[in-house]
């Protein structure tokens, strides 16, 4: 029985492959999202509303988005959800009572245990709404939430305060698993970065004599993500092996995407086989595929990650840096 059990597990996840192999996949994984974040900008028919959950009826068609606060403990998430929240809700409270308020800040790691749930407001892109086309007219139609000084109808976005990250939180170091698993909801995340450099990746405060990166968080954040979601697919890789894009596009879909847009990361990871190596098809063919291939749809997946800016929108991802 041992030995069948060991055969069993040896035969899990893509063959293996060289860290050299891996990095390289997940390399073209952030070129593969450039490619769509540049296409992205020049199409007309893309935007940000053609992605997040949707629950449309009789009445009309409309989305839900959530965005998930992603960083080390003391980044400074939490005090980011409470500037950006219009209001917003401790989770844990006793049942039954109604408990409004910020979410808590101390300089100590780990002040957030259970997400801190909130809302906020965004402006609509530009030509999403209807009203859109009239111009200076466009005041005159009514809107929810009212509008931004130029105009734009404002949007109510849930916001998602998660407890921080540590290296190694993928293979459930301080509780790393239960706090990654809160984000499975979110259409996109936004990494909050202390640029001050004054805490650890615990978040133990170092002071001025022992300052960190911020870029090494950026790096060893965005890693922690890529594993996660990739360890979570080799979970399911005999499964995803027979069954095809359709079940890896469900799974995708797990992690607040919409379908068409797993689709597009989908074609543009083909397309870039294709153009790159002369691989054609290369989701009809998932069970040759090795674990650079799979971080390499990951990576993709997550989208660009930048090293050099401060702000840069992609298919997932956005990060933010604070300074104290």
């Amino acid at each position: 029985e041992n030995e069948q059990d060991l055969a069993t597990s040896s035969q899990m996840g893509p063959p293996k492959t060289s860290p050299e192999n891996i990095k390289r996949g997940i390399i073209e994984g952030l070129e593969i999202a450039e490619q769509m974040l540049k296409e992205a900008d020049t199409s007309e028919e893309d935007n940000a509303f053609s992605n997040g959950n949707d629950l449309s009826g009789k009445g009309g068609a409309f989305w839900t988005y959530t965005i998930g606060l992603v960083g080390k403990p003391s980044a400074g998430k939490s005090t980011f959800f409470n500037a950006a929240s219009a209001f917003s809700k401790q989770r844990g409270v006793s049942e039954g009572t109604s408990e409004w308020g910020g979410a808590s800040v101390a300089a100590h790691p780990f002040t957030t245990i259970d997400p801190n749930i909130g809302y906020c407001l965004v402006p609509a892109p530009l030509g999403s709404c209807p009203e859109d086309e009239m111009g200076s007219l466009k005041h005159t139609y009514g809107s929810t939430h009212g509008r931004d000084p130029d105009g734009q109808r404002l949007l109510p976005i849930l916001l998602k305060d998660v407890a921080g990250l540590v290296p190694g939180a993928y293979q459930g170091r301080g509780k790393g698993n239960r706090f990654l698993n809160d984000l499975c909801d979110a259409t996109v995340l936004v990494h909050v970065v202390d640029a001050s450099g004054t805490a650890d990746a615990q978040g133990n405060t170092t002071g001025d004599s022992a300052l960190t990166n911020p870029v090494d968080d950026i790096q060893w954040i965005r890693a922690e993500l890529v594993e996660w979601v990739y360890g979570n697919l080799m979970a399911k890789w005999d499964t995803i092996t027979r069954k095809g894009r359709k079940k890896l596009s469900g799974m995708f879909s797990g992690y607040g995407q919409s379908q068409a847009m797993t689709g597009r990361v989908f074609y543009a990871i083909e397309k870039y086989l294709e153009d790159r190596y002369q691989i054609d098809r290369a989701f009809d063919m998932i069970e040759t595929w090795d674990e650079a291939d799979a971080h390499r749809l990951v990576s993709a997946f997550l989208g660009k990650f930048p090293h050099d800016h401060n702000f840069v929108y992609c298919s997932r991802f956005l990060v933010f840096v604070l300074t104290n």
